[in-house]
């Protein structure tokens, strides 16, 4: 464990030197530009409550396949989730200590939920590796899916050079990350060998990945505008349990179920116009990618038997976002 999250920090160190540099001088002539002077009186509390609600609209990608690299095709049979069209509703809350012997202290809460209007689904098998000799391919609409998010963290704020319409902060911060979606398929059609609909299919892969993040964010305040950008690295499992409620030959609700370490990453840019002294609007940006490594798969029987004879190879997803939120500081 102390080696994963020492491993987590180098990490987060190597991109911070690469961005930082580039960041920083963004951050500078951006902020630069012409505002409203709005006094933010917010430097003389002791405590500082945000708190946010937000919307956003989201594009995701989902993807994971099996193989069996020994006696069969590298990869066996894979899934793809794409082109999710998401919109979410979010609320999220920082409290940062402004004086006494824990000044700079802070914590941060973010949840989040996501509805998935629309989507496709493609489910191949091979019988050759590289994904040669496709003897089944079906296809789905995803439809009735859902996805939530929750953060919960700590970590230290540092103030260099400020005074009434101006600051700068870095924050080093860190905590627990769970994010969970449930994928539901609906109209099913076999493309391969021959074209036939599936009456009644709803299927469900649910994914959980858990565990823990770091996070490194720069915010530069000027009047009545903060531009920030934030970087997070993930330290987490994955799990993945799939129903094939068509399947007669396997278990249910637990058909199969994936399980395996995952590491991942979240880029932000943020913009922020005060509309008073203890409220803004805020404009964001976001891309984030959760990838597993080489893991476990396992089949559940009807007759209650457990195989595993295949090799979980990747489960990969990848969302990007815009999103408008309002806050207020009190």
């Amino acid at each position: 464990m102390i080696i994963k999250k020492l491993t987590l920090i180098n990490r987060l160190i190597k991109r911070i030197n690469q961005y930082a540099i580039y960041v920083t001088s963004a951050l500078l002539a951006l902020v630069a530009s012409n505002s409203h002077a709005v006094e933010w009186d917010l430097l003389a509390n002791n405590i500082i409550v945000q708190s946010n609600i937000g919307m956003a609209i989201q594009k995701t990608d989902f993807y994971w396949n099996i193989g069996l690299p020994v006696t069969g095709p590298d990869i066996l049979s894979e899934l793809k989730y794409n082109n999710q069209n998401r919109i979410a509703l979010d609320v999220s809350t920082e409290v940062l200590v402004r004086g006494g012997v824990m000044r700079g202290m802070l914590v941060e809460a973010f949840y989040q939920r996501s509805l998935i209007l629309s989507g496709d689904n493609q489910d191949s098998d091979y019988f050759e590796s590289g994904q040669n000799a496709e003897f089944s391919r079906s296809v789905a609409d995803i439809d009735g899916n859902s996805s939530s998010s929750l953060t919960l963290g700590g970590g230290y704020r540092w103030m260099y050079g400020h005074n009434v319409n101006f600051a700068r902060y870095i924050t080093l911060i860190g905590g627990i990350k769970k994010v969970e979606t449930v994928l539901l398929d609906k109209n099913g059609v076999q493309v391969i060998p021959v074209m036939v609909s599936f009456d009644g299919l709803h299927s469900t892969y649910t994914t959980d990945w858990d565990g823990q993040y770091l996070a490194f964010q720069i915010d530069q305040m000027k009047q009545n505008n903060v531009l920030s950008f934030r970087y997070e690295l993930f330290d987490m499992s994955y799990r993945g349990v799939g129903n094939w409620n068509l399947r007669e030959d396997l278990a249910h609700p637990q058909s199969f179920l994936h399980e395996a370490d995952a590491t991942g990453y979240l880029i932000k840019l943020s913009y922020k116009v005060g509309l008073s002294p203890k409220s803004y609007v805020g404009f964001h940006y976001e891309s984030r990618q959760l990838k597993t490594k080489r893991g476990k798969d396992y089949t559940f029987l009807a007759d209650g038997s457990v195989l595993s004879p295949s090799i979980f190879n990747i489960g990969l997803e990848k969302s990007n976002a815009i999103k408008i939120d309002y806050g207020r500081w009190f």
